[in-house]
Formats: C-alpha cells, structure tokens, sequence
C-alpha cells in the first residue's frame, strides 16, 4: 500500500499537505523553521542557521532548547497529517526529507533544466511549453507569512531566478516570432522592473517586430532616460546595438538571449 500523496509549496505562501489533512501554520516560530528547512530540503541546516531564521539576530540565551522544542513539535504536527519521519536530526543540525516531485521549488528546477535542454537542442517550441510549466508553479511572493529577515533574502533570491527564467521564455517566443503576443505582457513587465535593461530590449524587439518601430525608439529613448537619471549610466552595449539596429531598420532585431543562472 502506497503512503500519503504528499505536497510541498514554497513558491508563494507555504504549505504542506498530504492526503491526511494540511499542516496549520500557526506559529510564526515553526513557519520559520519549516522554510528554513524547506529552502534546504534534503540538506542538513545547522543549528546556528535555524536560529538565526527564528530569531533573527534577537536570539535569547535558551535559543538552542527553544529551538529544540519548537522542532519537536513541529514533528508531532507532520505525524498528526502522516508525515512522522519528514523533520530529521542531521548533524549539524536538521533535515526536512522530501520525496522526488513533492516540493514545488524542485520541480520548477528540473523543468528549467529540461527547458534549456530543449533549446539547446534546438527544439523552441518544447523549451517554450517547458518554460511555461515551470513558471506556472508559482503562486505568488515566496514566503510572505514567514517574519524572518534571512527567510526574506531567500525568497528574494528566489524571486529573481524566477524573473530571470521568465526572461528566458519570452526570449524563446520572440525567437519563434511571437512578437504581437508578448507586447502587452512586456509592457507590464517593464513598468515593474524600468531599469532592467533585458526586458526593455525584448519590448523593443517585440515592439519592432509588430511593425511598431517608432514605438521601440521611444522605448530606448525612455530607458535611457531612465538609467541615465537614476543610475547615472549609459545603456548597455547590447541594448545600444539593438536601437543602432532598429534605427537603421535594417532587418530583423538581433536575438536577445538572457543570462541564465
């Protein structure tokens, strides 16, 4: 007989459910040791680490034997939904054990992986649904109820391998032609984000290559503007040989290709 379908969500507010019931997060305490864990499931996290995630740098003289009673019970909690064996003592520290494709986070990295592989086997159009499948896993800001400033770095983290993915999938569906479609979401993406220079290069080649030219001028002109009054720099050599490009209207835009991490 097979155990609990078990389910581990990180990418937005967390939760842990199996077919048992669903883990109440409660204590803001354990909410900040279940994501400590979880960002490092299957790896060992320290004590020290543990506590800095609870307590910050507030920590009290009894950290260590508070700590240990707050992972007892979130034990008990785990087992009270069929998960008595998940919350592990590992020196030096403890280990949240998760299974393969149970939590969210390591499922969204092996679609990326399998998305680069496809493109890299030249084959966009699978990178393009793969991307996509990843990118659907997420549900929000990672973490938002957890109260914990290394929890929050985490997340932030997290949230820009997230932008920069999603970077590489508007970059595979410009490269299958699909300017027209990706203008609208660009536009609300540079607004979100007006000084990263990759998004305003993809408008400007989305834009172009709708048959808007004058309107990716306007974009360069606009981010430009933008870098030089804010950051006090030029743009980036990339994004100045695709408005020298645009400006000429001499052919289709260059690809724009996005750092991966």
């Amino acid at each position: 007989m097979s155990g609990p379908v078990t389910t581990y969500r990180i990418l937005g507010l967390m939760e842990i459910g199996t077919a048992e019931g669903t883990l109440n997060l409660a204590s803001s305490r354990r909410k900040a040791l279940l994501a400590a864990l979880l960002l490092e499931a299957n790896r060992p996290v320290s004590v020290d680490r543990l506590m800095e995630a609870v307590w910050d740098v507030k920590a009290p003289a009894t950290a260590r034997s508070q700590l240990h009673i707050c992972v007892s019970q979130a034990r008990k909690e785990l087992a009270e939904i069929g998960l008595p064996d998940a919350l592990a003592t590992k020196a030096p520290g403890y280990l949240m054990a998760v299974g393969e494709g149970e939590l969210d986070l390591h499922v969204f990295e092996r679609r990326v992986r399998d998305a680069r592989r496809a493109a890299a086997e030249g084959l966009p159009h699978d990178a393009a649904a793969l991307y996509t499948h990843a990118l659907s896993l997420w549900r929000g800001t990672p973490f938002p109820e957890v109260n914990s400033a290394l929890v929050r770095s985490c997340a932030e983290r997290l949230a820009s391998r997230r932008l920069g993915v999603l970077e590489e999938r508007i970059a595979c569906e410009l490269g299958l032609g699909r300017h027209k479609m990706l203008v609208e979401e660009l536009e609300a993406l540079v607004e979100e984000y007006p000084i990263r220079e990759p998004l305003q290069a993809m408008l400007m080649t989305a834009l172009n290559g709708s048959g808007r030219r004058a309107e990716a001028l306007e974009i360069y002109r606009q981010a430009r503007n933008r870098l030089v009054e804010e950051l006090g720099i030029e743009p980036g050599e990339e994004l100045r040989a695709l408005h020298q490009t645009i400006l000429r209207d001499d052919g289709p835009s260059p690809a724009v290709v996005p750092r991966t991490a």
